[in-house]
């Protein structure tokens, strides 16, 4: 039998998982994807760790529920916050988009949107940064800081 979502989830690395298991274990255990676990820093649903740990769009597609991709965890950060923050694929965040659109508006505990995240991401592509502009444009008025190391 293949170890928990948990188990599977509850390590501090990429190179630490088996993405053919996580998967696995999500289909054995379908109440487990709604679940929030105590990971190694906060509480969170599994598809909130997958995000932070920037596994592959099968696991995230696995992770996907109604409930986790609106759960917000510890720092008021919905999975759209968290994939904007970080190096995930543009079909990674097409999934997370497409599952609640309405996430682009949400504001995490600094009151930052996800756009305001991936404006800070130096990993993020204008594809990237154009999709998410695009399912809430008055974003690009809301949390706006004028950087100081652009030269005009």
């Amino acid at each position: 039998m293949t170890p928990s979502l948990f188990k599977q989830l509850n390590v501090n690395s990429k190179d630490e998982v088996d993405e053919g298991a996580v998967i696995e274990a999500a289909q054995q255990n379908p109440n487990d994807i709604d679940r929030i676990f105590e990971f190694s820093w906060y509480r969170c649903c599994p598809l909130h760790k997958a995000l932070e740990l920037e596994l592959g769009d099968d696991v995230i597609k696995s992770l996907i529920s109604p409930f986790a991709i609106r759960h917000k965890d510890d720092m008021l950060r919905t999975p759209l916050h968290i994939i904007c923050g970080k190096g995930a694929s543009l079909e990674s965040l097409s999934m997370v988009l497409n599952a609640w659109p309405e996430a682009a508006r949400e504001k995490d505990e600094e009151s930052y949107t996800p756009l305001y995240r991936i404006r800070g991401n130096k990993s993020a592509t204008l594809e990237k940064l154009s999709m998410v502009l695009k399912a809430y444009p008055e974003a690009a008025r809301e949390n706006f800081v004028i950087r100081d190391d652009i030269k005009e």
